[in-house]
């Protein structure tokens, strides 16, 4: 079992999809997906939108048929959460459910997208690629993962992502006050969403702790 994280920046060669279209309207703008759900040929991610109005955004949405908001589930003055119906029309996407993968984070910006795929196999991750390939996705793989890196090793020993994460934060003055850099700008630098930088951080966090703490 292969987790892979990757990028595919949204430039003027990419496939066009809506999603792509949405983000690079705006000079500042970050999309988490926080889930996504089926229903039928639909489907339904939940997302966060930040960093530009959200107006703005709703009125961009409105002006795409294959994308719709369901329901906006919270507004703040800099962004939005909102259950989303989408006609999929990325080629990116369609090669990862092609290959039977699984998406377990998701963000854009208008720069590119930033996912962390699940695949069954190695044999179910070169397929993903040469999908990729064939429809002239740009793509940069990242980094690649066990199931155990990924989630956390189990045991009392950091995994090779969490050891990264900390490591990268604590020289760049993550844990510093005041702090010199953001989880999100760690999160650029890694490759990852800031969600995934959270996660490491607690779960690393927890790891050490664990370890001289009785």
């Amino acid at each position: 079992m292969r987790v892979v994280a990757l990028t595919s920046p949204n430039t003027a060669a990419a496939p066009d999809s809506v999603p792509r279209r949405i983000v690079s309207q705006f000079d500042s703008i970050t999309v988490d997906v926080v889930y996504i759900g089926r229903d039928g040929s639909l489907a339904i991610p939940y997302v966060w939108m930040s960093g530009t109005p959200p107006t703005a955004v709703e009125s961009a949405i409105s002006a795409e048929e294959n994308f719709a908001i369901v329901d906006r589930i919270e507004r703040t003055d800099d962004g939005a959460f909102y259950k989303t119906a989408w006609k999929v029309d990325s080629p990116l996407v369609r090669c990862i459910t092609d290959t039977d993968g699984i998406v377990l984070e998701a963000q854009g910006t208008p720069d590119r997208w930033q996912l962390t795929v699940w695949f069954e196999d190695s044999a179910a991750t070169s397929a993903f690629q040469e999908c990729c390939l064939a429809h002239d996705v740009p793509l940069t793989v990242q980094r690649l993962e066990s199931v155990g890196e990924y989630f956390g090793s189990g045991d009392d020993t950091l995994s090779s992502p969490q050891n990264e994460t900390l490591t990268m934060a604590y020289q760049r003055g993550y844990f510093e006050d005041p702090r010199q850099v953001s989880q999100a700008e760690l999160a650029e630098e890694l490759g990852i969403s800031s969600s995934a930088v959270g996660q490491r951080l607690r779960r690393g966090l927890e790891t050490l702790a664990g370890e001289h703490v009785e």
